[in-house]
């Protein structure tokens, strides 16, 4: 079977698009091939993405209570709990508990949580520039307008 009739027969029995199905696949490959990158250049000293947002909402908050960083980080605050207890072990967050009441614990980054968060700023930076950087401006506009397009349809299903 030719790989037309093999797209209009997946089309036939799912009622999906099959190249709707490719694109997904392609923002699955290329967010896994994203964290491989940051794997391979960051090795034992990489943090998990959710430890750099609540590293992002420290330096922007100051002294933050747990479940205000899960709120703004759209996390449980066990899972926070959890995560700031790693950060703590590398030394780039401190906990600190509440003198009013023993029940909450505010987190505060470390200077070493600063130069960790810049040193990830520019990492992060030079990975998207380099990934976007074959794109004309015309082509980055476009693919623009299409992923939001796509986030606002996803937004609306639900």
């Amino acid at each position: 079977m030719r790989i037309a009739d093999e797209r209009k027969q997946v089309e036939t029995e799912t009622g999906f698009n099959s190249d709707s199905v490719e694109i997904w696949n392609l923002f699955t490959r290329l967010f896994l091939e994203w964290r491989r990158s940051i794997e391979r250049n960051l090795g034992s000293n990489s943090i998990k993405p959710v430890e750099i947002k609540i590293l992002k909402v420290l330096e922007e908050r100051g002294e933050t209570p747990v479940a205000v960083i899960a709120d703004r980080v759209g996390v449980t605050s066990p899972w926070v709990t959890a995560s700031v207890n790693r950060l703590v072990q590398k030394g780039l967050a401190r906990k600190i508990r509440s003198e009013s009441d023993k029940r909450v614990t505010r987190v505060s980054i470390t200077p070493n949580g600063i130069v960790y968060l810049n040193r990830m700023k520019e990492f992060y930076t030079s990975i998207i520039r380099n990934a976007f950087d074959s794109l004309t401006e015309e082509e980055r506009k476009s693919l623009t307008r299409v992923l939001i397009k796509i986030e606002e349809s996803l937004r609306s299903q639900f």
